[in-house]
């Protein structure tokens, strides 16, 4: 199934991430990229400073990407190859992408420094913003399983681009998982009866699967989300983020954002190729 592309920074979230896509490219035959950023930085000697050329941080980064598939290639099924690219993270990432014509994007997120990031933002959300490639979000504590359990959070628009949703319903063939589709009501009384009836779309894009169909009441869907993944045992969650203009953005709170800072298990989203101003 195509292509894996996993970016690093070489910390030890983005270990953790490349052990997992590794064993998730295993068990889908994909191959597998490495993709990590450099720039020109100052490094002090002595008492002056040097600047490094672009070059020479390219060969640093060469280097170092081919350690990490050396040592992967030991537990790897499927070729490894890697890529240098310069500059910011979020737009290198996104260019190997198109280079390499990635299936899906891999990422870990790192434990420490949430709150700030959530604030301020980070590489993750550039990329939910800008991506049109399926985005996997590994969080550094979540270890590979093979998924049997994962959970899609439905708040998909009737006039939704949702082919994507194709490529998810490999997914879940692919390791014959039994599929949750949540549906959070946030107001038992104004949207229990409106929040049952699903886009058309989307139960013929899911027909056919081993399905359950799920109501949880929460005001706060990131809550319930991560209260429903924890109780199911949920080995995936999986979101499509709607698209909003630049002043929507700024006033309105996103669940998928908040989710990517929250989850424990692996975050899969499905961008809304209408446009790639979303909502985070």
């Amino acid at each position: 199934m195509g292509t894996i592309l996993i970016a690093t920074d070489f910390s030890e979230a983005s270990g953790n991430a490349t052990q997992y896509g590794v064993q998730l490219a295993n068990a889908l035959n994909a191959k597998v990229n490495l993709v990590s950023a450099y720039k020109q930085v100052p490094i002090p000697i002595s008492d002056s400073v040097v600047i490094d050329t672009p070059e020479s941080m390219r060969v640093l980064v060469q280097h170092q990407l081919e350690s990490v598939a050396a040592f992967l290639s030991g537990e790897a099924k499927v070729p490894i190859g890697t890529i240098c690219e310069e500059g910011l993270a979020s737009s290198a990432i996104l260019a190997a992408a198109k280079k390499t014509n990635a299936d899906y994007i891999l990422i870990g997120m790192k434990t420490a420094g949430k709150g700030i990031r959530k604030v301020f933002g980070n590489t993750i959300t550039k990329l939910i913003r800008k991506t049109a490639i399926p985005l996997i979000v590994v969080p550094e504590e979540a270890k590979y399983t093979m998924p049997q359990a994962i959970a899609l959070a439905c708040d998909i628009m009737p006039d939704a681009n949702i082919h994507l949703l194709d490529t998810f319903r490999i997914l879940v063939e692919r390791f014959h998982a039994k599929l949750h589709i949540v549906r959070v009501i946030k107001d038992d009384n104004r949207e229990s009866s409106q929040v049952r009836v699903l886009p058309i779309n989307l139960e013929k894009s899911m027909k056919g699967l081993d399905t359950l169909y799920e109501y949880p009441a929460d005001k706060n869907v990131s809550h319930a989300l991560a209260e429903f993944t924890s109780i199911h045992r949920i080995d995936m969650l999986a979101m499509m983020p709607h698209k909003h203009m630049l002043l929507e953005r700024l006033l309105l709170k996103s669940n998928t954002q908040s989710m990517i800072f929250e989850t424990h298990i692996p975050l899969l989203i499905l961008p809304d190729l209408r446009n790639r101003l979303f909502h985070i």
